[in-house]
């Protein structure tokens, strides 16, 4: 097959090879969608990824537990359907052409497990999506949350006391060099509102990068998991939502004059989730976003949601700084 066929084909859009496939998304977030296989492995695929190499192509990555692992991902559309199918590239390449042509081709089955998958508790599936805490990564943790992000201790204390808050070291092997790599995290916990048990977690990593590595992990995909702090919602006078955890704390750092508050945030543009909560609120809503294009625009949406809902919603945006974590530093800078 011609080189410009192959490129054609490998361009073809990753969602639409696993729509082709019978596999519906469990999640959808705003550059990739997440699928689970009957054989336990999960996909993470971004059709247009904002900082790759790929070029035209999608990219994607085959998840398992807290690693990438088998076939660890790639770019194209071959390459995803021959990770999906377990096939041959010639069997890929076969498929993806009358795709290409406008004909849906005969779909063999998405292979099965090799075992049955054994049924756990849910208390099993918190400890194996959780990520483990490294505790002598503790002081590196503390350092970029007060040094670099300069966030209060006041505010910090506690919540890494019950757990709320603590580090992950990622460890990792590079297969094709054997060189063992390592990172560290922040692992903000998602807690349920009433029993605080965790449904899911948020990752920061712990540097001041260009591209710094973030993570939202709910347990339990397209559930409205949230990271919050301050006041229990129950018995909260208002609620006010943000971006991120560093922003729910900076947000709280700056206005300590604001009590029963509740801070919460579903990470980025999962912060619709919050109109599950609209039939049972009662409180006003403080719309917290960073003050960008896009979080100006999320701002003005959750006002317009609240009113056609009956509540309370205003904007409170950080004047002069795209965050509140910037507003945060910049008033320690010039006290």
């Amino acid at each position: 097959m011609p080189t410009r066929d192959l490129t054609a084909l490998r361009e073809i859009d990753l969602l639409r090879v696993m729509e082709m496939l019978g596999i519906p998304p469990t999640a959808s977030y705003q550059h990739s969608s997440e699928y689970k296989l009957p054989d336990g492995r999960k996909i993470s695929v971004s059709p247009r990824p904002l900082n790759s190499r790929s070029g035209s192509q999608g990219m994607f990555q085959v998840w398992n537990g807290e690693a990438y692992e088998g076939h660890t991902g790639g770019a194209g559309s071959i390459n995803l359907y021959m990770a999906v199918m377990d096939c041959d590239f010639k069997t890929a390449v076969n498929a993806l052409s009358e795709v290409l042509q406008g004909r849906l081709p005969a779909v063999p089955n998405v292979r099965e497990p090799t075992r049955p998958l054994r049924a756990v508790s849910a208390q099993a599936r918190l400890k194996n999506h959780l990520p483990e805490p490294t505790q002598d990564a503790l002081p590196a943790m503390l350092h970029y949350l007060t040094k670099v992000r300069c966030l209060p201790a006041r505010l910090l204390d506690p919540l890494i006391r019950a757990g709320t808050i603590y580090p992950y070291r990622h460890q990792y092997i590079t297969p094709t060099t054997g060189t063992v790599r390592h990172w560290l995290n922040a692992v903000f916990l998602m807690r349920d509102d009433l029993t605080l048990i965790p449904n899911g977690c948020m990752i920061r990593g712990c540097y001041d990068g260009q591209s710094p590595r973030k993570s939202t992990l709910p347990l339990h995909p397209g559930e409205p998991a949230a990271f919050w702090i301050g006041e229990p919602l129950a018995t909260a006078s208002q609620l006010v939502l943000t971006e991120s955890p560093i922003e729910c704390l900076s947000w709280m750092a700056l206005h300590p004059q604001m009590k029963r508050v509740h801070v919460r945030t579903y990470g980025g543009n999962r912060w619709r989730h919050v109109q599950s909560l609209f039939p049972n609120l009662s409180v006003p809503l403080i719309a917290a976003f960073n003050s960008d294009k896009e979080g100006m625009r999320a701002s003005q949406h959750l006002v317009s949601l609240c009113n056609e809902a009956g509540l309370t919603c205003t904007e409170s945006l950080p004047n002069h700084k795209k965050d509140w974590n910037c507003a945060l530093k910049h008033s320690l800078s010039s006290v």
